[in-house]
């Protein structure tokens, strides 16, 4: 269920970013960066990959020391 949710979460963020970027007239998106569309369609995919790898990898490590290593149930749940 938290899966779901962190899920969600991300799609709502990432929806809100791509509504906030599609708004405007045909003449204010021309005269400004076109942003984050443009930047996950183009450029270093290598660098993009391994960004995100790294944030999984990272949450991952979190997840497992928090399993699996003793420590206060207040900072468990915490974490």
């Amino acid at each position: 269920m938290v899966a779901l949710i962190f899920l969600f979460a991300v799609a709502v963020i990432f929806g809100s970013v791509l509504f906030m970027e599609a708004g405007g007239a045909a003449a204010d998106r021309l005269r400004r960066p076109t942003g984050l569309v443009s930047w996950l369609i183009g450029g270093n995919w290598p660098a993009k990959i391994g960004g995100g790898l790294l944030i999984v990898g990272v949450g991952s490590l979190l997840r497992y020391a928090l399993i699996n290593f003793q420590v206060a149930p207040s900072i468990a749940i915490g974490g």
